[in-house]
């Protein structure tokens, strides 16, 4: 194998902090059934965030042997931590209302782990007051709503006190 191809086939595993990196084998040095795994994973990978188990899933209904599937996770040397950091930022782009209990919530159902959802929350750019927001509009289309009331209903669906307050303000003050 030349500079070239190695290079090609080298994955950082993202885990040391020194730019160490492994060499894969080429994907021409695979057995095929191995390489359509790996191919197949990484295509669901480009156009969906998923979980371990998710993606063994989609894997699986593709009728890809449970061993190659799991070869292709390894080969691949996915960072799940950053594809639940990408899952969370889809859920948030979609105007939805999620808190970050709510979120995480969402996460672990989407059946990433406990420290993959916490990772998520904890290392995505959203404003939680607007988050907040949306869901006390929610709230007050559904009919008349005190401000204290409104503050309650945020906290109940996880909002800290602080994002509750300030996206009632916020509301209130845009409905009038």
């Amino acid at each position: 194998m030349d500079s070239k191809e190695m290079s090609k086939n080298s994955v950082s595993t993202g885990k040391e902090s020194s730019k160490e990196e492994t060499t894969k084998p080429p994907l021409e040095s695979l057995n095929e059934n191995q390489a359509q795994a790996i191919q197949t994973a990484k295509d669901y990978l480009d156009t969906m965030h998923l979980s371990q188990t998710e993606l063994l899933q989609m894997l699986s209904v593709e009728n890809i042997d449970s061993e190659d599937a799991k070869f292709a996770l390894e080969y691949l040397n996915i960072d799940w931590n950053q594809e639940a950091r990408k899952k969370a930022k889809e859920y948030c782009k979609h105007k939805i209302g999620f808190s970050k209990e709510k979120l995480k919530a969402q996460l672990l159902f989407d059946h990433f782990t406990e420290e993959e959802a916490d990772f998520a929350v904890s290392h995505i750019n959203v404003n939680w007051i607007e988050q907040a927001e949306i869901v006390a509009k929610e709230y007050m289309e559904d009919g008349v709503i005190s401000k204290e009331d409104l503050i309650d209903a945020l906290m109940n669906e996880g909002f800290t006190k602080k994002e509750a307050e300030k996206a009632s303000l916020r509301s209130f003050k845009k409905s009038k």
